[in-house]
């Protein structure tokens, strides 16, 4: 089991600023960095869960990583993501083919989950990953930008269009934001850049949710949202027969 080596931090847009405008920011508020373009990133990320969502609502997320046409395996450990507390964890499980699914790597998988929970679950895990279906797919289109300082420490900012797709339902969703990538250990150049969004950058706000869950949130609104939208809709008719 290998944990990812890069930690993200996804931020929406606030009011009319720009992304040249965060790039200014940060260059001007950072003058030991500087951030040099690299090569645009597609990806495409696809989400799995078992019978009525079992994993996910365990805290595990298993999904199939495609970039350059070359297709990855990883495991996620969801749990309280936001600048000054724990990240959520990723690990990869492995490579596989394009074509395959998490059903083809179930015992890997499964291996895989117990060892970041670091505790026997109560359940048969290689089975239900072989149940797993794709649920939600991501497709990343990134602008790709290095944030290098004097000594050494690299770390990545992307500038991102996301779009989100219910694979049952066909449901779309596209976002706008910016993502931060640093290595998993803590450094003092991952705070300094870190506060400087915080401190200088006000027109980025801090979504403080995975991927995943970002996905979840817009395309799966709660249930209680969906009932309050029948019920004004009902009141509605009610006023109608009245007149």
């Amino acid at each position: 089991m290998e944990e990812h080596n890069m930690q993200s931090y996804h931020f929406a847009f606030a009011g009319s600023t720009n992304f040249k405008q965060v790039c200014d920011l940060l260059e001007a508020n950072l003058p030991y960095y500087r951030l040099s373009r690299k090569a645009d990133r597609t990806i495409k990320e696809i989400f799995y869960d078992g019978p009525n969502e079992v994993l996910s609502e365990a805290g595990i997320v298993l999904s199939k990583q495609i970039e350059n046409n070359k297709a990855s395996l990883l495991v996620r450990k969801l749990s309280q993501n936001s600048i000054t507390g724990k990240q959520n964890k990723k690990y990869l499980v492995g490579d596989c083919a394009l074509d395959e699914e998490p059903s083809d790597h179930s015992f890997k998988i499964a291996s895989t989950i117990v060892k970041s929970f670091n505790s026997s679950l109560s359940i048969d895990l290689d089975s239900l990953v072989k149940q797993t279906m794709p649920k939600m797919e991501v497709v990343v289109q990134a602008e790709v930008y290095e944030f290098i300082c004097g000594t050494g420490y690299r770390a990545f900012m992307q500038h991102e269009r996301s779009l989100y797709r219910d694979l049952n339902k066909g449901k779309k969703v596209e976002l706008f934001g910016v993502t931060f990538q640093f290595p998993v250990e803590d450094r003092p150049e991952k705070k300094e850049i870190l506060d400087a969004i915080e401190r200088y950058v006000k027109g980025l706000s801090l979504l403080q949710l995975s991927r995943f869950e970002l996905g979840v949130k817009y395309l799966y609104p709660p249930v209680n949202a969906v009932k309050q939208e029948i019920k004004d809709e009902d009141d509605d008719e009610d006023d109608e027969d009245e007149e």
